[in-house]
């Protein structure tokens, strides 16, 4: 709970992308997931799993995980923590 605020709806976006460390979209379900353009636009490193059209829009500039694995989702997080922890820009 310490680490996560309920924002509600916000009109810029863009401000609340470029503060994020990672967007991470753990879906079972996706079609076209606009927040993933939108994070991506903002140069925020992306995770998603690998349904709908995620996979085609983060390509080579982010990581696709398999849905269900856990072990790949945390690795990833740590993986760009680290990168930014190194002051690795995106």
């Amino acid at each position: 709970e310490k680490n996560i605020n309920l924002l509600g709806q916000k009109k810029n976006l863009s401000k609340i992308y470029k503060s994020m460390d990672i967007h991470v979209l753990p879906s079972f379900s996706e079609g076209f997931p606009n927040v993933i353009a939108e994070a991506m636009l903002n140069k925020t490193p992306c995770i998603g799993t690998d349904f709908g059209e995620t996979k085609n829009i983060i390509g080579k500039n982010g990581f696709i995980i398999c849905p269900n694995d856990v072990n790949e989702l945390v690795q990833r997080i740590i993986f760009l923590m680290n990168l930014k922890k190194n002051k690795f820009k995106w």
